[in-house]
């Protein structure tokens, strides 16, 4: 996995593993991109990737969006 926590959680922020150069970074990005099907990648008409959200995070948009839309409508709360 790409996305690792380098740092400690402590208020130090102290460096718990060597960073990976730009250039491993780029390799494993090309790498990675490259198992995509190329129906994903073609610039005319691409297929949409499929993206599934597990439910909390689903709820947590859910949210946000009717909380929006409330205020866009000037639903939301006054104080």
């Amino acid at each position: 996995m790409l996305f690792l926590s380098w740092w400690t959680s402590s208020k130090k922020g102290d460096l718990v593993y060597n960073l990976p150069s730009l250039t491993e970074i780029q390799a494993y990005a090309r790498k990675e991109f490259d198992k995509l099907w190329d129906e994903y990648k073609r610039v005319l008409n691409p297929q949409h990737y499929p993206v599934d959200l597990a439910r909390d995070i689903w709820q947590d948009k859910m949210d946000l969006i009717d909380k929006m839309r409330k205020e866009a409508l000037g639903e939301g709360e006054e104080e």
